[in-house]
Order: structure tokens, then C-alpha cells, then sequence
């Protein structure tokens, strides 16, 4: 199903839309609807962070609570938290590392919280040409007649070179995500259970599989350039 938003909440004022202004400004907006409350949705949202195992280098908040279908290719430490647990919600002022870290973790910092509402993220980005680029994400819920959420994501990223290239890629890729998000919150509020670890087994060996394949055929390779040289 499509994160695609109405042109109405696209066009809507959200909080945190002052935190990155100018001209060269990307603006990428989500919607989803999500089967529960905003104070059964929000706290899922409130405690996303990045999962570790070890609490000396970061500590192990929420993960992020994604659907069945991506999760049954992640271990299980590095799944999203299926429980609520409010030791890790999130305050104003915490800095947690972003959704892709890397070798130089992103660092993003919480803003506003103003549960079960609004949650937003600022943090800065560096480009391979040293150029920063100022990002937001912002986090809003709304209760619907028929007793549903209507969850609103509006990430604005500015000094963008290339606006419509990275409005485009970025745009479906935040959409993608929010839909993610989506179907771990209704799986989780639903009580489904966590999906086996046979789908990760299966691609860790998958994996495996290829290294050696790859790894034989350029032993093939050096034993045929051999072959020639003699």
C-alpha cells in the first residue's frame, strides 16, 4: 500500500518545518493510516532508535519497527522492539544515531516531543564535497473518526544542489520507509508474534553461497591465465 499523502496534508503547516528554510530546500512528505489510537501508536514511535549490543558505545534503544517482510532477513537483536518499553522514550535533547549509519554514524537530535502527537528530528549531514546540508524530520499523529491514526512524516533537507533528483529518489525511499513503519506498528498493536529467524539463516547462507561461487570462479580465472602463459 502507498505512503502517498492527500494534497491537503502536503500543503499543511507541521512542526518542525522551521528548522530548515531557504531556497534550496527539499521537502518529502509520508501518510499512512495505522489501526490504532495516537496513544497506542506513539509510543512505538517514541522509542525508535537504533538497536546495539553494545550499550558502551551506544545505548539499546527501540530498533525500528518494521513489517514481517523485512524483518524475517534481520537477526534478531537488530529487529525493532515488538513491546513498550518507556524507559527508552524519547526526550528533548537526546541524540540518537540515524535510520543508515555507517562507518560515521549520523547523529540526530530530538527537538520536540509532544506525546502522542508530534516528534521531531533535526540533524546535519555532510556531503563527499564538504558541503552540510541541515535535515528535519518530523513525526505527527492524528486520531481519525473511525478510531484510527493518520501518522504524517515530513522530512526537509536544504542546500540541495540537485532538488530534483533528490526530491524524486528521496521521496520514495521516505515513503517506503513510513510504510515500513506502518506495518510494524499494525503487526505489533494486532499481537503477531515475531517472524521466525529462518528467512535470515537462509540469506546468511545465501551469501555464503555466492562468496564461494564468486571465489571459484577466480580461482578459475588465475588457473586459465596460468594455462596460457605456459
Amino acid at each position: 500500500m502507498s505512503a502517498q499523502p492527500t494534497p491537503q496534508e502536503k500543503l499543511a503547516e507541521l512542526p518542525g518545518d522551521h528548522l530548515v528554510t531557504g531556497d534550496n530546500v527539499v521537502v518529502s512528505d509520508a501518510a499512512v493510516t495505522i489501526n490504532g489510537a495516537p496513544e497506542e501508536v506513539f509510543p512505538f514511535l517514541e522509542q525508535m532508535g537504533p538497536r546495539s549490543n553494545d550499550p558502551k558505545k551506544r545505548p539499546d534503544l527501540g530498533g525500528w519497527p518494521m513489517g514481517a517482510a523485512v524483518e524475517t532477513f534481520l537477526p534478531t537483536e537488530k529487529r525493532g522492539k515488538r513491546e513498550i518499553d518507556p524507559s527508552l522514550a524519547l526526550k528533548e535533547g537526546d541524540i540518537i544515531t540515524d535510520w543508515f549509519s555507517g562507518e560515521a554514524p549520523v547523529e540526530a537530535k530530538v527537538v520536540e516531543v509532544d506525546a502522542p502527537h508530534t516528534l521531531v528530528f533535526e540533524s546535519t549531514r555532510e556531503t563527499k564535497n564538504g558541503r552540510k546540508m541541515n535535515v528535519s524530520w518530523a513525526l505527527v499523529t492524528k486520531a481519525q473518526e473511525d478510531g484510527t491514526t493518520r501518522l504524517q512524516t515530513r522530512l526537509r533537507v536544504g542546500s540541495v544542489k540537485h532538488q530534483k533528483l533528490v526530491g524524486a529518489i528521496g521521496g520514495v525511499i521516505d515513503r517506503a520507509l513510513v510504510a515500513e513503519l506502518r506495518d510494524g506498528i499494525n503487526e505489533r498493536l494486532a499481537g503477531k508474534p515475531e517472524p521466525s529467524e529462518k528467512g535470515y539463516k537462509a540469506l546468511k547462507v545465501g551469501a555464503a553461497v555466492g562468496a564461494l561461487a564468486l571465489a571459484f570462479a577466480a580461482g578459475r580465472k588465475v588457473q586459465k591465465a596460468r594455462g596460457g602463459k605456459d
